[in-house]
């Protein structure tokens, strides 16, 4: 009797032993994998030129962040940035318009947006939209800031294949290789 006592703790203690093991395991592949942060919507009205897509690399925080929207409908792209905390910079020539930098490693191209009415919206001309769906479609991350302080990152993880759903018809003016404007 004495022997199986024994022989029970060693195997409790064996099965402590394997079952931390996978745990940490568990917990270790967890915490490697990638999240998908991309939502896609739409609408189909059985019209086209009614339906519509929208593409969303969402704000992780709504108090202090940004989200980029891309919507497709009636055959047109466009591309805005949701501010949720202050308004973006107004540039320096007018007040409608706001100056952005893409940051994509290390080199910096700038671009002028549509500052909508209150600030808390940007337009991305179709020129600045092209440039960065072809950052997003080369580079694993692209940041934007639009002043000191005033910045966010965008994971391109798993971007090309939500892009493609919004099934919009691709940019025709987007450069192969963009030239990188050093600051």
């Amino acid at each position: 009797m004495v022997q199986t006592v024994v022989e029970m703790l060693q195997n409790r203690h064996t099965n402590a032993i394997s079952f931390l093991i996978c745990f940490t395991l568990l917990a270790l592949c967890a915490s490697c994998s990638r999240t998908d942060s991309w939502r896609n919507s739409s609408i189909k009205t059985g019209n086209k030129a009614f339906d519509s897509a929208k593409l969303i690399y969402p704000a992780s925080n709504f108090t202090h962040d940004y989200q980029l929207e891309l919507l497709y409908v009636d055959n047109s792209l466009k591309g805005y940035i949701n501010l949720y905390s202050g308004k973006a910079p107004i540039h320096a020539e007018d007040n409608e318009l706001s100056m952005l930098k893409f940051i994509v490693n290390g080199n910096r191209y700038e671009t002028i947006a549509d500052r909508l009415s209150g600030g808390q919206r940007i337009r991305l001309p179709t020129e600045a939209l092209a440039l960065l769906i072809n950052l997003l479609e080369k580079h694993s991350e692209v940041t934007i800031i639009f002043k000191e302080g005033m910045k966010f990152n965008i994971s391109s993880y798993s971007f090309k294949k939500h892009f493609k759903s919004l099934k919009a018809k691709p940019l025709l003016f987007i450069p192969n290789d963009p030239v990188g404007i050093a600051l």
